[in-house]
């Protein structure tokens, strides 16, 4: 057994994700930052470039100080708190989700470029979020953001996601909003990584022929046990 395993066994997880994704090359994997406290999941996330997510301050200064390229972190915003924005703009954070649109004039004050954002759907203001974020002129709006209900059971509630996210993303085309083809998903996992690939590359092909909309990229990210 590995330290990742004996302490955050979800980064283990993680790691094995990771290599499968070779045979599933439409998903990829995000390492949730609160794993980067175990060593050997930092050294491996350094190595290997993977996408790290942080939800605090504290998060993110792990992030930093474990190495991570700060381009490789994508940032989520903490409701109407400057402190985790401020700081992971000053880092050099370019990708941002957003759950709350007290958060779009927050990031527009403190960055000096174009910032990448992804609108957090799960939140019951997602559709004002969205236009805030694309009637912005210093935020790019790459996609879409869903975590998935700790609640809910069963191997195809993924499935159940991608729809819902594939399905409000075509809305977004049909008003002709700029967003670009991305999907993030995060929540517990109640199955194995490669059978949550699996039904994840096969919901995302199966949504996309049914709402005529071009296949996102897709990133899933494990939460930790």
């Amino acid at each position: 057994m590995t330290t990742a395993e004996l302490v955050h066994p979800a980064a283990a997880d993680a790691v094995e994700f990771a290599e499968y994704r070779a045979s599933i090359p439409g998903i990829a994997i995000a390492c949730p930052g609160e794993a980067l406290r175990d060593d050997e999941v930092a050294r491996w996330a350094r190595r290997r470039g993977v996408t790290v997510t942080a939800h605090t301050s504290d998060q993110l200064a792990l992030a930093v100080s474990s190495g991570i390229d700060p381009a490789r972190i994508v940032m989520h915003g903490d409701r109407g708190a400057w402190g985790p924005i401020r700081c992971a703009v000053r880092v050099g954070v370019r990708q941002f989700v957003v759950d709350a649109a007290e958060q779009v004039p927050i990031l527009e004050h403190c960055t000096r470029r174009r910032q990448q954002v992804l609108v957090d759907v799960s939140t019951v203001r997602g559709d004002e979020i969205i236009e805030a974020a694309a009637d912005s002129d210093w935020l790019a709006l790459v996609g879409l953001h869903y975590w998935m209900d700790a609640n809910a059971t069963g191997m195809f509630r993924y499935a159940i996601a991608v729809d819902a996210m594939v399905a409000r993303m075509a809305g977004l085309y049909a008003r002709r909003l700029p967003v670009s083809c991305r999907i993030s998903l995060a929540g517990p996992l109640d199955v194995s990584l490669p059978v949550a690939g699996r039904i994840l590359d096969e919901a995302t092909e199966s949504s996309c022929v049914r709402h005529h909309v071009p296949r996102p990229s897709v990133v899933f990210t494990p939460a930790l046990r």
